[in-house]
């Protein structure tokens, strides 16, 4: 039995829970299982990141992951893995790593700012002058400077290539059709919290970007942008 560390984002709330395993081989394959208990099911849906060893040894740990979906006592998990593979061949035949990911970590991280003050107009019911948000984003781009996440944002950020790779990925189409059929009152709302969390992982890896800074700046981001709504734009 080996114990291994998952983060899981639950009702919008961050914990750190430790999963037993249970290593075993498939057809001279390795393969890693994971033991599940009731307490781990709710009836509420929860999306866990899990890492785990490929192969039956340490010096392996930790190079897949995977996403594990559990919402009203059911379980499916989708291979983040194949789904990185799958986007980096894609952009490497598009023009290539390097080119590709000064641009990705402007627009990625620009985007989910974008997406926080959006949330945040939304519960105000209008939305902040140009120019603050202008100020705003010159502000958080000092942040993302020093907390190494990207040199460059830009106000107009929003369409990523990485979450436009992920949604059109062919696996995870099949994949949450699949989920489709248990759950089509949600569907929507649950393919886009599967996408949204896939695309994160994926491009936080590509592009060598901190989750925990990531988080930080996003959260500065909404509390700047309430500030100033509160204080009437």
């Amino acid at each position: 039995m080996m114990n291994i560390l998952c983060f899981s984002i639950f009702n919008g709330q961050i914990k750190m829970i430790t999963y037993g395993y249970n290593q075993f081989s498939t057809h001279g394959k390795s393969n890693t299982s994971q033991d599940y208990s009731a307490k781990n099911i709710s009836n509420n849906m929860s999306l866990e990141i899990r890492a785990y060893a490929p192969k039956p040894h340490f010096a392996n740990l930790f190079r897949e992951k995977e996403l594990i979906f559990q919402h009203e006592g059911k379980i499916r998990i989708f291979d983040i893995g194949r789904i990185s593979r799958e986007t980096k061949t894609l952009i490497e035949k598009q023009g290539g790593m390097l080119a590709w990911r000064g641009q990705e970590a402007t627009t990625f991280v620009s985007a989910l700012i974008n997406k926080q003050i959006d949330d945040v107009c939304t519960q105000f019911g209008k939305g902040i002058p140009s120019h603050r948000k202008a100020e705003l984003f010159k502000h958080l781009e000092g942040i993302a400077k020093r907390e190494h996440i990207t040199d460059k944002l830009d106000v107009n950020g929003a369409n990523s290539s990485v979450k436009h790779c992920v949604m059109s990925n062919r696996y995870l189409i099949k994949q949450l059709r699949k989920l489709e059929r248990n759950f089509p009152d949600d569907k929507n709302k649950i393919n886009t919290k599967i996408i949204d969390k896939c695309a994160r992982e994926i491009a936080c890896d590509m592009l060598n970007i901190s989750d925990k800074n990531l988080r930080s700046i996003e959260n500065q981001a909404r509390e700047m942008a309430h500030k100033i709504l509160t204080a009437g734009g």
